[in-house]
């Protein structure tokens, strides 16, 4: 005989037998209160502060008196010491006094005393390196990358062999952009790397190989003295496994973001460091090419063919490039996480014995930290296995739910499972469509990034609306199936969640199957739901009242507390770039749909609470008017996303060039000449933000014209990057700017010559500035054989009304006034007459103690208000036709 409901208790309840008039009654004893699904936003806020406050956790700061009781370990006071003298000279740009002369000067100074204080079993040879070359940076643009006396300060620490040919090599630089004093970029490596060199001369015993320290000078120029050493030092050869040193924020943890390639044997000894922090995620997204920067990392890889770790701070990336790149910003439990973990892998790899044997295991690898505690690293085929094998368990639990449940396949169950299902797709699909639909409707409102300053508007205005939006329709599908099988709300829930998990499942081995190493992110939640629902139906729990939400909301802690702190590590990092992305890019789908993805995997397991909840629409109101409360916040100063407070700055970033061009014809006659100010429009709010306290930008010439007829508009580019954003840019008339007399950019022909009947050589000589960047684009029926700057002309990216476009970027270190001249060859038709070649110049004049702005210059500068960060520069442009 079929028993009884009692609400007193809990107990498992076998009948499936139809009482009319009953379905309401026994709904009523597995729902729960709306309120509980609103503490539930409350327990997962918790959990967020339980994340927030673990990571910022930092190791204790070592000093010189401890040093007694931790003879072995990094001590963070003398790496404060250097990186306050580094910072005090400001801005140390490649090509200025205070990174040629000043900082090689202090480095030299401080390496030859740490060699005259090592223990006497310890061989170190020092060597300074001036050095010329020139590649292509292929992936950035296709340009030629071009380096005049630039400078690196190498150590070399002989391993247990002195004449060992196995080197670990570990860099960092030194130089840094315009404006900033590099007090994390990169500084705090560079001091890192000097107090490892410390520790290690100190040492009795040598390790197992050497250990070449690469202190480079023109890293931001952009990675010109990596491959300077890697292709032209005597010690570059025997370079076989690389630690690159980076920061692209200020402060926090030196996170592991790339590995390898094909490497895996490299994790077993990071996974030992002290505080192992970093995950495939971040590798991924980075090499996607998603993050607009680039490390020397690559170029070791592809140029050296070398294998290593990139690790690098990220946290507070407003400060980076900017003037906030400091001193005092960086807490000093910072340094001491990066030293503990730098010194402990620089041990562990110079003594690896895979480095000599160059035999090591092959292959990609999945790995991720936990909450910085541990890292779990396994290799791609393990991954593969895992995630087919979580994949088998899910499929498994969800039939020998299906048959302790007695659904059976009959059509109304079908129906049930589909409607199900394409609830939870039009869900995931609905609130993408709510995301995308806010991006849209915020921009035209001028209420983009209102969470660049107040990264909490996030949870109103995305998390909240995508929790909401995502599980309505689950709910409205249990609620109208109320008499599906005469199954209770609590066992039509159970099944929602087995076909919810069903298609994370779905994505899970589509991940695998295309190789995207963070679906381990899917794995962990998918496995834990599993391993929770097998207990609830081993234990015949599944029909309690009670008991099997505890158990099932139980397993979901571990992977819901995990997603989250992925989730705000992917913010924290994404947040800032932002604000450097340009003003083509709306930065709100694209922190939208980081939100979108962490929303739904933190807690779409969770929705299932949502078709239990009784006077579910007080529910919905609360959302609802959660989400219009931080809407309203939008429209007051509160939304404003820029700050110029140095203890927590979110600067709007502004380059600003006041440039002096110069149009030249076929017999070198000027024929237009004109002077004004470009502003690289950074975010999507430049330059509208600023409008109100700049009047010259209400109404900024367009440049259109010139793009229409000149490469690149006929403006000085800064790096690659501002190529796609110099015609979304603002030109302002202005009179000329004043250069240095004896940097006055000037161009000549000095001869052109016959090779043969069909190649013509030109010598060309230019004077100016020691930053430069020449575009030729020759004409219909010529072709650029060779710069003489180069080894060899590759293939172009870039093309200009159908003709190919060739980029160099020119970066002159210590150098001396001299003129660049170079030869160029071109391909012509036999017996051609007239110009093969239209050559833009563009000349940057950067360094700020050599050049006067004009006062009209300074008073545009005046007008921007503290929270825009400038880096302003003067700027020749020149066009030619030879």
């Amino acid at each position: 005989m079929p028993r009884k409901y009692d609400n007193r208790r809990n107990y498992n309840v076998y009948s499936n037998f139809h009482v009319v008039g009953m379905d309401k009654e026994r709904d009523s004893i597995y729902s729960i209160p709306f309120w509980i699904g609103l503490l539930v936003f409350v327990f997962l806020w918790g959990i967020f502060g339980v994340v927030y406050l673990s990571d910022a956790v930092l190791p204790t700061a070592l000093e010189v008196a401890d040093e007694t009781d931790y003879p072995d370990s990094f001590i963070t006071e003398r790496a404060v010491n250097d990186l306050n003298y580094l910072t005090s000279l400001g801005p140390k740009l490649t090509g200025s006094s205070e990174n040629e002369y000043v900082v090689v000067e202090y480095l030299s100074n401080t390496i030859s005393s740490i060699i005259s204080e090592s223990h006497p079993n310890q061989y170190i040879e020092f060597d300074l390196q001036n050095v010329t070359g020139g590649y292509y940076l292929d992936d950035i643009a296709g340009f030629m990358n071009v380096y005049d006396r630039a400078q690196n300060v190498i150590v070399k620490l002989h391993g247990a062999q002195n004449e060992s040919q196995n080197s670990l090599l570990v860099n960092s630089h030194f130089d840094t952009v315009p404006a900033s004093p590099g007090g994390s970029d990169d500084g705090i490596n560079v001091v890192i790397m000097l107090e490892i060199l410390r520790k290690l001369s100190l040492s009795e015993e040598r390790q197992s190989h050497n250990i070449i320290f690469l202190f480079n000078g023109a890293e931001e120029a952009p990675l010109k003295t990596a491959h300077g050493f890697i292709a032209h030092h005597k010690w570059a050869q025997e370079c076989k496994v690389l630690i690159n040193l980076e920061s692209s924020g200020a402060g926090g943890k030196l996170i592991l973001f790339q590995t390898g390639p094909q490497t895996p044997w490299l994790l077993k000894y990071y996974r030992k460091v002290p505080h192992p922090y970093g995950s495939v995620s971040a590798e991924e997204v980075f090499q996607a090419g998603i993050i607009p920067s680039d490390t020397d990392f690559r170029i070791f890889r592809d140029f050296g063919n070398l294998v290593g770790v990139d690790m690098a701070y990220y946290k507070d990336g407003y400060r980076y490039h900017t003037k906030y790149d400091g001193f005092d910003n960086i807490p000093l439990g910072s340094y001491q996480h990066g030293g503990d973990n730098t010194l402990a892998l620089v041990k562990y790899l110079a003594n690896a014995p895979e480095v000599a044997e160059q035999n090591g295991s092959i292959g990609n690898s999945v790995y991720f930290d936990v909450f910085g505690l541990f890292m779990i690293a396994y290799s791609n085929t393990t991954a593969i296995i895992v995630n087919i094998s979580t994949a088998v368990l899910s499929f498994a639990v969800l039939i020998y739910s299906f048959i302790i449940f007695g659904t059976g396949l009959k059509k109304s169950t079908i129906k049930f499972f589909l409607f199900t299902v394409l609830a939870i797709i039009f869900g995931w699909v609905l609130s993408a469509l709510y995301v995308v639909g806010l991006a849209y409707l915020l921009d035209p409102l001028s209420k983009t990034m209102s969470w660049y300053g107040a990264p909490w508007f996030i949870f109103g205005l995305y998390i909240v609306p995508t929790f909401g939006l995502s599980g309505f329709l689950t709910s409205f599908v249990n609620n109208r199936y109320n008499n599906f099988q005469n199954l209770s709300l609590g066992v039509r829930s159970q099944l929602q969640a087995h076909l919810l998990r069903l298609v994370w499942t779905f994505l899970l081995i589509v991940g695998t199957i295309l190789n995207i190493r963070s679906t381990y992110i899917i794995m962990i939640p998918v496995l834990f739901s599993s391993i929770g629902f097998l207990v609830i139906n081993v234990f015949r729990l599944h029909r309690t009242v009670r008991v099997w939400l505890i158990i099932y909301t139980g397993s979901l802690l571990i992977p819901i507390a995990y997603i989250i702190y992925q989730g705000w590590l992917s913010l924290v990092c994404f947040i800032p770039i932002t604000g450097r992305l340009g003003s083509d890019k709306n930065p709100e789908l694209y922190i939208g749909l980081i939100t979108l993805l962490y929303t739904l995997l933190a807690t779409s397991h969770l929705i299932i609470l949502t078709a239990l909840l009784r006077r579910s629409r007080w529910y919905y109101l609360a959302l609802s008017t959660t989400f219009v409360v931080f809407f309203v916040l939008l429209f007051t100063p509160i939304g404003f996303p820029y700050s110029g407070d140095t203890n927590g700055p979110t600067p709007q970033r502004h380059w600003i060039a006041h440039t002096h061009r110069q149009f030249f014809d076929e017999t070198a006659n000027l024929t237009r000449n004109n002077s004004g100010i470009l502003l690289l429009n950074m975010d999507r709010n430049s330059p509208n933000a600023v409008k109100a306290y700049v009047p010259q930008l209400k109404e900024p010439l367009s440049i259109e014209d010139d793009c229409n007829q000149y490469t690149f508009c006929a403006m000085p580019l800064t790096l690659g990057k501002a190529i796609k954003r110099i015609k979304y840019s603002s030109w302002i008339v202005a009179s000329q700017p004043s250069f240095p007399a004896n940097e006055t950019l000037k161009f000549e022909v000095v001869s052109k010559d016959y090779v043969t009947s069909t190649r013509l050589k030109y010598f060309l000589r230019i004077t100016g500035p020691d930053r430069l960047e020449f575009y030729f684009t020759p004409k219909t029926n010529a072709t650029l054989l060779s710069v003489s700057l180069i080894d060899a002309v590759e293939p172009t990216k870039f093309t200009f009304k159908d003709r190919s476009v060739y980029v160099v970027l020119y970066q002159l270190g210590k150098g001396d006034g001299t003129p660049l001249e170079f030869n160029l060859v071109m391909e012509i038709p036999e017996n051609h007459q007239g110009p093969t070649v239209d050559l833009g110049i563009s000349a940057r004049y950067v360094h700020q103690a050599r050049i006067e702005k004009n006062a009209e210059y300074l008073e545009f500068l005046s007008k921007f208000p503290d929270w825009a960060h400038l880096t302003s520069f003067l700027a020749a442009y020149q066009s030619h036709i030879i």
